[in-house]
């Protein structure tokens, strides 16, 4: 069964979308396509590239040295003064680069790509007419704060910035969404012969969870579900999400608004629930670099349980029914998420 991918983006916490995958090849799914946001990303390419949900355990459990992300170089070597001293001069606290060279590094040496061309994906016949510039089984949802709006990359490469999507590194289209702002150095993409740049963040300032980014346009219905994957509980309309007594408690509930409010509207959508898998990330921090190997297989086993959890529920005939007016149900009184 085919199907394709969207990852929320979420820090540490994204051993939980290797949990969710684990399952859903379990139970037969081929992962044709895969989108991601931040750390997302990451995953999404893990699984883009076709490397086993049990190899990216191994990868992000064992061989990710995910404190190194934050080591101290130049300025930030000077303790809390230096870190803000680079943030004023940089952007960012951190570097990111360990990040982009270790993701460089492993899908060579585990898939061979490097370039986005190396995931491009031949002509369906049976398909939608697809641009040659969307023909590829990653896309990385990234700001840019020059442009001021969301890019998807390699989509948007040679749209906006006139570069060939194919010749652009994997890595750096990575490393643009994970750069979360102030945390990490935002990346910079020259273009316009060299005569032009953009500041490009972390995408989850824009879309932190781009469920619809697979989704036809043309009203004929899809060949294959989009499973999307967040990592925090279903929560209840109208529940509180943010207490506010203070200007501390304002500034981040008006930072995690920022982020998630857009993407939280369109979860009340119950066509857009019903194909998401929630996983509960345990209350662990994006930026709790220092994870013991407990708490990263605890993640894991989160996710593991929230696909099982979903799968229960999940009906493609139903889903097709109920959110796209299409009847091929065996069993017409059932209902999506029931």
């Amino acid at each position: 069964m085919n199907a394709d991918l969207v990852l929320e983006g979420g820090g540490v916490r994204a051993l939980g979308h290797v949990g969710a995958l684990t399952v859903l090849e379990e139970h037969g799914y081929t992962f044709r396509r895969a989108a991601g946001t931040s750390a997302g990303a990451i995953v999404a390419a893990f699984a883009a590239a076709g490397i086993k949900p049990s190899r990216m355990a191994d990868l992000l459990r064992h061989e990710l040295e995910i404190e190194r992300f934050r080591e101290a170089r130049g300025l930030a070597r000077l303790g809390a003064g230096g870190r803000l001293a680079a943030i004023l001069r940089d952007n960012g606290a951190f570097s990111g680069d360990q990040l982009r060279d270790w993701l460089h590094d492993r899908l060579k040496r585990e898939a061979g790509i490097e370039h986005f061309g190396d995931l491009r994906l031949p002509p369906d016949p049976e398909g939608p007419p697809t641009p040659d510039d969307e023909r590829y089984s990653l896309v990385v949802v990234v700001a840019d704060l020059s442009l001021g709006q969301l890019v998807r990359l390699p989509w948007d490469y040679r749209r906006l910035y006139g570069l060939d999507p194919d010749r652009q590194l994997i890595a750096d289209a990575i490393r643009a969404s994970t750069s979360i702002p102030f945390y990490f150095k935002p990346t910079r993409l020259t273009w316009g012969d060299a005569s032009q740049s953009s500041h490009l963040v972390d995408g989850g300032l824009v879309s932190d969870f781009p469920v619809g980014i697979f989704d036809r346009g043309d009203g004929v219905a899809p060949r294959w579900p989009t499973f999307g994957i967040k990592l925090s509980a279903a929560r209840p309309v109208n529940m509180v999400a943010n207490e506010i007594d203070g200007v501390r408690s304002f500034a981040s509930a008006l930072f995690e608004t920022a982020v998630g409010g857009n993407d939280r509207a369109h979860l009340a959508d119950p066509c857009v629930a019903g194909r998401t898998i929630f996983v509960d990330h345990l209350g662990i921090p994006s930026t709790r670099f220092d994870l013991t190997a407990d708490e990263r297989a605890a993640l894991v086993k989160s996710g593991e349980a929230a696909a099982r959890r979903f799968l229960v529920d999940w009906s493609w005939p139903v889903y097709l029914r109920e959110c796209r007016g299409i009847d091929v149900s065996p069993d017409p009184g059932r209902r999506l998420g029931s």
